[in-house]
């Protein structure tokens, strides 16, 4: 993904710019019904960013009450229910301020030029704000306004509820409502350089 998304261009390391540190971080996710899948994520050393402790990292991350809200006007309303995540969540976002990280450890091209991103990287302190900030936008365009009481619950224009839970969508809805508002999304994401991983997790009417 750091590749296919252009994370960063190589530059000639400024002699006057802090350069961040990084490493890989490698897990094992677990899948129902299939063996669990290696993951590695190159990480960047977060702690090392000089720091404003007035700049605005916050990012909305809905809460048990809303989500509880939403998948209870789903039951009572007999609503469709599909759920997406965004693969690589927070490389769909764009940094905003000039950050320079050294290359990833098994990726170096073998000189000293190091990394000016173009996308937020996990670790970054900012990298949640500014990812929250591309969803808004792009669920914007889609036609979904977040509700006064909660800036992650979304309700569409043609009706169908959404929430977001950092990189994680509910959508729910009649099936012509949540279906079209899915496919939306699908040709949106494309345009926006974002990719959805679709879970069968669709809720059948009785």
């Amino acid at each position: 993904n750091l590749q296919k998304m252009i994370a960063w261009d190589l530059v000639p390391r400024p002699p006057d710019q802090q350069v961040l540190q990084g490493r890989w971080v490698y897990t094992l996710k677990e899948t129902s019904n299939q063996p669990p899948k290696p993951k590695a994520r190159w990480v960047v050393r977060g702690d090392q960013e000089e720091f404003d402790s007035l700049q605005d990292l916050y990012a909305a991350v809905a809460p048990a009450s809303s989500l509880r809200l939403f998948l209870t006007l789903v039951a009572v309303m007999d609503l469709e229910l599909w759920q997406y995540d965004a693969v690589a969540a927070f490389l769909n976002a764009h940094v905003q301020d000039r950050v320079y990280v050294v290359q990833p450890q098994g990726l170096e091209d073998g000189t000293m030029r190091v990394c000016l991103l173009r996308r937020a990287l996990y670790g970054l302190r900012k990298a949640p704000a500014w990812w929250a900030d591309r969803c808004r936008e792009l669920l914007a365009k889609l036609g979904f306004e977040p509700i006064d009481a909660d800036q992650c619950l979304y309700r569409h224009r043609d009706g169908a509820l959404l929430i977001t839970y950092v990189d994680d969508f509910l959508i729910g809805g009649d099936d012509d409502d949540a279906a079209a508002a899915a496919a939306v999304a699908a040709a949106a994401s494309t345009t926006l350089d974002r990719r959805f991983s679709r879970r069968d997790t669709r809720c059948k009417k009785r």
